[in-house]
Order: C-alpha cells, then structure tokens, then sequence
C-alpha cells in the first residue's frame, strides 16, 4: 500500500528504485531518510554563501515548487479528462501552480530544473528494469 511517504509509495508504483520500498524491522523506511538527508545536507552546503534566513528562504521555496509541479501536471491531466466538476477545478488549480511557480524566482527554478532534470536518469533506469 501507499500510506507511508511518497518515497515507499513512488517505490510500489516503478517510479523509484526497489531500495526505496524497503522497511527496517521496525517499520521504517531508512533508505529515503538517509537519502533524503544526504540530498538536504548537500543542498546546505551548496549554498553556505547564504546568511540561514536566505538559505531557509531558499530551501521552502525549492520544496513548495517540487511540490507544484505535480499539481500543475495533475491539474493538466484533469483538463485533458474533466471529471463531473467540469473545467473550473482543474484551469483554477493549474493557474495557482502556474502563479505560484512563477512567483517563485530564478534561482528556484533553476534549482528546481536542475533537480528535475537529475532525477530522469534514474527514472529511466527503473522504468526500463521493470516490466
């Protein structure tokens, strides 16, 4: 099942690695953590120019736009196939995105870009190892 995170979850759907799925003895996803950790550390480190103000600033904008993009492709995919709402819901819920990921400045969508753009090769990856 999908209750857990989006990392596990992601895991039983084939858009992450296996390794990701896997739980300790104690029901506990490590691998995400610790990956998790390590990706939020490097981010740290590679802004320590940053007074921890800006540096925090930084680090919510980046994960509210990774945040958004899903629900701006989610919004996409409801206009493609409006469900018995109609058009509202999803043009309103992509304008928000759109807004929103707009707002959020260059260097975020740099950042945000650049992490996207890292994480197809190992969505490729996985994609072709599974059936």
């Amino acid at each position: 099942t999908c209750d857990w995170s989006s990392d596990v979850c992601s895991s039983d759907l084939g858009l992450f690695p296996r390794v990701f799925g896997r739980m300790t003895s104690r029901g506990t996803p490590a691998v995400p953590l610790v990956v998790g950790s390590v990706l939020s550390s490097l981010l740290v480190a590679m802004n320590f120019s940053r007074d921890l103000v800006a540096l925090f600033t930084f680090v919510i904008q980046l994960s509210t736009l990774s945040a958004l993009v899903p629900y701006a492709v989610c919004a996409l995919a409801l206009m493609k196939s409006p469900a018995r709402g109609g058009w509202g819901v999803p043009v309103a819920g992509f304008a928000f995105a759109a807004f929103a990921i707009a707002g959020s400045g260059w260097d975020v969508l740099l950042y945000g870009v650049l992490l996207l753009v890292a994480g197809l090769p190992i969505y490729i990856v996985v994609r072709r190892g599974r059936p």
